[in-house]
């Protein structure tokens, strides 16, 4: 497991502020995306708990599906060079492997924002917001959590 303070300060913050530096366009960045990516490993690792999904393919401390992340390389980073180019900034190889969010704290986290980052209604900021956005348009399946549990995983692991 991971320290949440480490995760947020050491590895998101900075990831998602190096992200930046590298787009034409910086996309948000603010404590409210943070906290959710933060909760996003919360709830879905129990904060680097688990690298691999038990009975599933998700990886990482995010964990993002082998599909969701290759759907991220074929129908969204293929049309934006400039995103596609700084995202190259923070992997091995030009189209890497999804397993690569397994040991790579920072593209993992990467491939998490970019989860999120088609999403048009904003990012909330507060606990509650979170969990319901996380429902909402990362968990993609309803039997395997709720915004009640995401409430919790967060108040648990990222004190």
């Amino acid at each position: 497991m991971i320290k949440a303070d480490d995760l947020r300060n050491l590895v998101i913050r900075p990831t998602l502020e190096r992200f930046n530096e590298l787009l034409d366009k910086p996309i948000r960045l603010d404590d409210s995306v943070v906290e959710l990516l933060l909760g996003t490993a919360c709830h879905e690792s129990l904060c680097g708990y688990y690298l691999k999904q038990v009975k599933g393919p998700a990886l990482s401390i995010f964990q993002v599906e082998p599909a969701t992340h290759d759907s991220i390389w074929e129908n969204y980073l293929h049309y934006r060079q400039n995103v596609r180019e700084s995202v190259h900034a923070f992997t091995s190889k030009l189209y890497p492997d999804p397993t690569e969010m397994i040991w790579n704290l920072a593209y993992a986290t990467i491939m998490a924002r970019l989860v999120y980052l088609p999403v048009p209604e904003p990012i909330p900021d507060d606990l509650e917001g979170w969990a319901t956005y996380w429902d909402t348009h990362y968990n993609k399946n309803p039997h395997k959590g709720t915004p009640a549990e995401f409430i919790q995983n967060y108040r648990t692991y990222a004190k």
